[in-house]
């Protein structure tokens, strides 16, 4: 359901409906590590800033952050309600990972805390793609309602 590739270009993550992330290698086409994310489909997946982690959005609404280097989970990111997350993004600092949801929001967590610091409300219909400015000045939230909204 979702990859994202390392910027070497040699490793790429992907999530699945099976429930689990894959860290794969490109010049072998295997497996490298296997995470499990407990509970739900992954429908989104993003490397945190530095690469040495990365976020799923899940279909039961949580978010979940993953060490490579450990291959442990380091924080769950849980919405009020069961709502699928279709989109994430981080900042460019990681101090916040976006969450594009079906119930029309974004919401921003407090990577270390797991804090929802704030919800970002104006969609009429469901998120389906969140993303950062090179520069980190900017979030835009493209949705099924057609429109593309900048949050400065």
């Amino acid at each position: 359901m979702g990859v994202d590739v390392h910027p070497e270009g040699q490793i790429f993550i992907s999530g699945s409906c099976d429930e689990t992330s894959k860290l794969w290698d490109m010049r072998t086409g295997e497996v490298e590590i296997n995470f499990r994310s407990v509970g739900s489909e992954i429908n989104a997946i993003k490397y945190f800033p530095d690469k040495q982690a990365f976020a799923t959005g899940n279909d039961n609404g949580e978010c979940v952050l993953f060490d490579v280097r450990s291959t442990q989970e380091l924080m769950r990111y849980t919405p009020g309600s069961y709502v699928p997350a279709t989109s994430l993004a981080f900042s460019q600092s990681g101090c916040y990972l976006f969450v594009g949801y079906d119930d029309f929001t974004v919401v921003a967590y407090q990577t270390l805390t797991g804090r929802n610091a704030y919800t970002l409300e104006g969609h009429s219909d469901r998120v389906a793609s969140v993303g950062v400015n090179s520069n980190g000045t900017a979030l835009a939230s493209g949705s099924w309602d057609s429109t593309l909204k900048i949050w400065a």
